[in-house]
């Protein structure tokens, strides 16, 4: 069964960023997911669910031009602004899990943001 997901949003580099969580009752660790090109973490449910159940608090941005965010659909013109959005993620998740360490997943394009 796929665990809830809370949607929420941030300014990012290039206007609102939205982003999903699946929270965990006793996180051992933190999963940041990175999406491919022309997807959005919606897709990544299955994968949350998994996640969680083994014990992961999950974040997943929507990037720039994908899903719920601002940005117009699947351009992507500055790539570092989607990795400073993923670090602002990243931020966001340590904030809240202060002792976790983060675990960094990415799918194909999401794969080339991970890498920066």
């Amino acid at each position: 069964m796929q665990n809830a997901q809370e949607m929420q949003q941030l300014r990012g580099t290039h206007g609102t960023v939205a982003y999903r969580s699946w929270p965990s009752t006793t996180p051992g660790f933190v999963a940041l997911l990175a999406h491919g090109y022309g997807e959005h973490s919606g897709r990544y449910g299955h994968l949350a669910s998994t996640l969680t159940s083994a014990g992961a608090a999950v974040y997943a941005p929507d990037h720039h031009g994908h899903g719920q965010s601002d940005g117009t659909p699947a351009e992507i013109t500055d790539v570092d602004g989607i990795v400073a959005d993923l670090h602002s993620i990243a931020d966001i998740a340590r904030g809240e899990h202060p002792d976790l360490p983060v675990m960094l997943l990415g799918h194909s394009m999401g794969g080339l943001i991970a890498t920066r």
